[in-house]
């Protein structure tokens, strides 16, 4: 079988399962088999796969067939312009975070907190970009961390990114970080989970539940994580915090609750209210 007779078989298994993007993910699956960039595939269809490179090719279809992201079967995801290992047991980062990304490198920061940094996405970009910073990165899966230190090796920032094993800013207590904290940044769970059942299945029964729900309405983590915040950022120090679709209101009210002080709500490029912006209240 030759690549051009591959490509085409691949993604007809995948449009019979309901893949959406089955020519183009047939070809990134066809391209990792073969150890080429998927643009290959297209410019050279005359190329004789080996009888292993098919049985494995076939295997993965069927696995992103059954519903398996794509992301785990190629074991890696970009983000901000940076290529990152992922796979099971960790979150798979998305375009729309690279928001929060953006707003604490604006902030020229020295000292950064990532609470709950799963792959070490946020974290490891945030250090790629400011060459001074330290970055302190909760997290309690042990899964999650393997991967996020993998990261921050592969890029290379593990001198400067400091992992902190365990839940939310439990992981950060007698380090001597109260009021030095120039930017605490997050994307927690909030998916709510009477929304649970209407995720994409790749979403549902792949990616760890402990990333994604939020609790009944979303908002469980926004709840314990924001009077924890309040001792560690400096003066003029800033919180970040990553929200789903319609809950920018919400869990400002919970901010302002807490004793912060909302100064911006942030829109992500397709328009939706994304990234929360808030800074200590002054007595």
């Amino acid at each position: 079988m030759n690549a051009g007779q591959a490509l085409q078989q691949g993604r007809e298994r995948l449009k019979a399962a309901g893949t959406v993007e089955a020519a183009r993910e047939a070809a990134s699956l066809l391209a990792a088999v073969i150890g080429w960039m998927p643009h290959r595939v297209y410019m050279h269809p005359e190329h004789l796969l080996t009888a292993e490179q098919a049985e494995k090719l076939w295997a993965l279809v069927a696995r992103r067939a059954q519903g398996e992201p794509l992301q785990y079967l190629l074991g890696r995801q970009e983000f901000m312009s940076l290529e990152f290992s992922v796979g099971p047991g960790v979150f798979i980062p998305r375009p729309e975070t690279e928001l929060l990304v953006e707003l604490a490198v604006a902030r020229c920061p020295r000292t950064v907190v990532d609470v709950g940094t799963g792959s070490g996405a946020i974290a490891v970009a945030v250090a790629v970009a400011c060459p001074g910073a330290v970055v302190y990165a909760t997290e309690v899966s042990p899964a999650a961390l393997a991967y996020a230190r993998a990261n921050a090796a592969r890029h290379p920032v593990e001198a400067r990114v400091l992992f902190c094993p365990g839940d939310l800013l439990d992981a950060l207590s007698g380090r001597g970080l109260e009021g030095c904290v120039d930017v605490v940044v997050s994307n927690p769970p909030y998916i709510a989970r009477r929304r649970w059942g209407s995720l994409p299945k790749e979403v549902r029964e792949f990616e760890p539940r402990v990333s994604l729900d939020g609790g009944e309405d979303g908002l469980d983590v926004y709840r314990r994580l924001a009077p924890l915040c309040l001792p560690y950022l400096s003066s003029g120090g800033r919180l970040l915090l990553e929200c789903g679709e319609g809950q920018a209101g919400p869990v400002s009210g919970l901010l302002e609750a807490a004793g912060w002080q909302v100064e911006r709500i942030h829109c992500d490029y397709a328009g939706i209210q994304r990234v929360l912006e808030a800074r200590r209240r002054e007595a």
